[in-house]
């Protein structure tokens, strides 16, 4: 009986192991990412965003910018900035993008990412820093 469950436990294993690695192949993936991108006009503006998801970053971009709502305005495909693990890093860093192409007067977005009344702003810039080293 012993040895049935083994071969039974083992056999449980490597199917486990198997349709992981299938999902992987197929770039499904079991942990969510979280991502920066960027979105350009042909006057030279910018739109900064971010997104999430369990595929691949270049996956969970292209599912985003599908249905994008500058992409009506003339907006160009997103390109990809940054990925992360670490949603409060992407948060940081989609404002510190706000924050560059503002002061370069390129900015498209109408509103900051992270409003300057949240008392967490400071936590997610710094993780931003601590990932990206911004």
């Amino acid at each position: 009986m012993k040895r049935l469950q083994f071969f039974f436990v083992l056999f449980l294993s490597f199917t486990l192991l198997f349709s992981t690695l299938a999902e992987a192949k197929r770039g499904n993936f079991r942990h969510k990412t979280y991502h920066t991108y960027i979105k350009e006009h042909k006057n030279g503006s910018i739109y900064v965003g971010r997104t999430s998801g369990y595929l691949t970053p270049d996956k969970n971009l292209t599912r985003r910018d599908a249905r994008h709502h500058m992409n009506v305005k003339g907006y160009k495909q997103a390109q990809l900035d940054k990925t992360s693990n670490n949603k409060n890093a992407i948060r940081g860093r989609e404002q510190q993008l706000i924050e560059k192409y503002r002061a370069e007067g390129r900015l498209a977005n109408p509103i900051n990412g992270i409003s300057n009344k949240n008392p967490k702003k400071r936590k997610y810039i710094n993780a931003s820093n601590r990932e990206f080293g911004y």
